[in-house]
């Protein structure tokens, strides 16, 4: 950066806290602390940081003046003296929204490549459409939905659907150049993304992943022509209506359910159709593979079960664009998840003091995996063209699941906590990488 650019890039930033000081200051004083005076504080902060493509031609003074808010704004929360503590966090809320949402903005100042657009109308959405979802939940919101660490409501997520619709129609006309049935698609398309971001988020995280995810939705699909669009709207629609349709037949909250219409998404952004469809059949039919005895089981896990089988799926994705042959350790992971999802009750009371609970115990699991299997790889078989070669490896899977389920049982301690505890869920993912490596490595 040139003297000058630093010069007007620290000036900048000096302005803007100054700005931000003096509203903090404002509330404090005229106002009386409450979720509005928050929300009216969120909303002012990100459209403030609407102006950084005018002010900074260089992601670095972004990136300072986002650590030094977080530093700010942290140091802030941990004191409690301060009397803007209650016009900025919520007394007894766990939060750390305070340092994502300046690394929500630098982020998406970074990634969005010069590219203005992309830039201002996820900001705009995580300062608009957030702050008035947040409002109108809380006034008219009655249907409640869980996630981690509370609910929110379905009136609130639709509020926030309307306005970011808006928000990102109004964004990309004035500051893109395509004609209007492109940008009402993309539009569209970038709200039902930020909605789903939104709903799964929790702890202050959408402060992150709204900004974050709806510019990627955008930097993928902007350049798409209108027929690719339409393809792209209705599959984002179709899979947000059928993973909620879906929704009795699942464990999950309400929360992990928007969880996995995002994974969805980027399932089918990263790898294309055939990579969105086996984790659709897996959602499906996973409480299939489940001990009869939990068939009445009412919505139990949490997002953190849909982190544990994405993580290992995202990182094939990420990799399949070098070979179509990724193909095979994803299903592989996935089936994994169903074979342990299956096999993970097995040690029952009954069994204690039976001579053959050994034998026992390798029946189920191979029982359990076989189930699996064919629920990932007769529908894989169908969507994708593979080789003879893949065939032999299809009928290979099963031993590379089986010794990753068996890991999973006989290193686990089924309690009273297990279903929801991050240390299941943890293993859970771990295991089922390492049976999708086995499937790599077997076909080197």
């Amino acid at each position: 950066m040139a003297i000058s650019s630093i010069f007007s890039a620290a000036a900048a930033s000096v302005l803007i806290l100054s700005v931000l000081a003096l509203l903090l200051w404002l509330l404090s004083k005229f106002t009386k602390p409450s979720e509005s005076s928050r929300k009216l504080v969120h909303m002012i902060m990100g459209l403030a940081c609407l102006s950084f493509p005018w002010l900074f031609n260089s992601p670095t003074p972004v990136i300072v003046l986002s650590i030094v808010i977080s530093i700010l704004l942290s140091g802030l929360k941990l004191s409690q003296q301060s009397k803007l503590y209650p016009v900025l966090f919520s007394v007894g809320r766990r939060s750390i929204g305070e340092v994502c949402f300046p690394l929500g903005v630098s982020l998406t100042f970074v990634l969005c490549n010069g590219v203005v657009a992309h830039y201002i109308a996820p900001v705009a959405i995580l300062a608009l459409a957030d702050s008035l979802s947040a409002l109108i939940g809380m006034k008219f919101g009655s249907k409640f939905y869980k996630v981690v660490n509370g609910s929110k409501t379905l009136e609130g997520s639709l509020a926030f659907f309307v306005t970011a619709s808006l928000t990102a129609f109004i964004t990309l006309s004035l500051l893109s150049t395509a004609n209007l049935p492109h940008i009402i698609m993309v539009a569209l398309i970038a709200a039902v993304a930020a909605t789903a971001f939104e709903g799964m988020s929790w702890g202050g995280l959408d402060n992150l992943f709204v900004p974050v995810g709806t510019l990627l939705v955008l930097a993928q699909v902007d350049g798409q022509s209108e027929i690719q669009l339409t393809h792209t709207l209705t599959i984002f629609v179709g899979v947000f209506l059928l993973i909620l349709a879906l929704k009795r037949l699942s464990t999950l909250e309400g929360g992990a359910a928007l969880a996995v219409v995002g994974y969805m998404y980027v399932c089918y952004m990263l790898g294309g159709l055939a990579w969105l469809l086996l984790p659709v059949v897996f959602y499906a039919s996973y409480r299939r593979l489940m001990p009869k005895r939990f068939a009445k089981i009412v919505s139990t896990h949490s997002i953190f079960g849909v982190l544990s089988v994405a993580s290992v799926g995202i990182f094939w994705l990420l990799a399949s664009h070098k070979s179509d042959i990724y193909i095979y350790p994803y299903a592989t992971a996935l089936a994994t998840h169903g074979a342990i999802i299956a096999s993970a009750h097995i040690h029952l009371n009954a069994f204690d003091d039976c001579a053959n609970w050994d034998k026992l115990k390798i029946y189920s699991i191979a029982c359990s995996v076989l189930k699996s299997w064919s629920v990932i790889f007769i529908p894989l078989v169908f969507i994708t063209d593979l080789s003879a070669d893949h065939i032999v490896q299809i009928f290979l899977a099963p031993i590379w699941i089986f010794v990753a389920t068996a890991l999973f049982v006989t290193t686990t301690k089924v309690g009273p906590n297990f279903r929801n505890s991050s240390s299941r869920w943890v293993k859970q993912g771990a295991c089922a990488a390492i049976g999708s490596a086995l499937a790599l490595v077997s076909t080197l």
